[in-house]
């Protein structure tokens, strides 16, 4: 999936480790729907290596029948601070 293919090349050499989980089977969705999905995980990465100094990141994406919902979080270095995203924006 081209989503697990983006976190690999991002974090090769950059010291975080990159996780990819698919809930669900793999959707079938619009061209432009999908390249929006990559250009929000890839600025959600980004803003986590450039800003956190996180150590791990995760990306889920979930499909259900009438929604898919892109979730991500990371666990810092400093092992105290460790943040979950809802899809809505808003930490869990």
């Amino acid at each position: 999936m081209a989503l697990d293919d983006l976190l690999k090349r991002m974090t090769d050499g950059s010291g975080l480790q990159a996780e990819f989980h698919l809930e669900g089977d793999e959707p079938a969705m619009p061209a432009e729907w999908e390249e929006s999905l990559l250009r929000v995980a890839q600025e959600s990465l980004t803003n986590t290596i450039k800003h956190e100094k996180a150590k791990n990141f995760r990306a889920t994406l979930a499909i259900a029948a009438n929604e898919i919902q892109f979730r991500r979080g990371y666990l810092s270095r400093d092992a105290r601070r460790r943040k979950i995203v809802s899809p809505q924006g808003r930490e869990a």
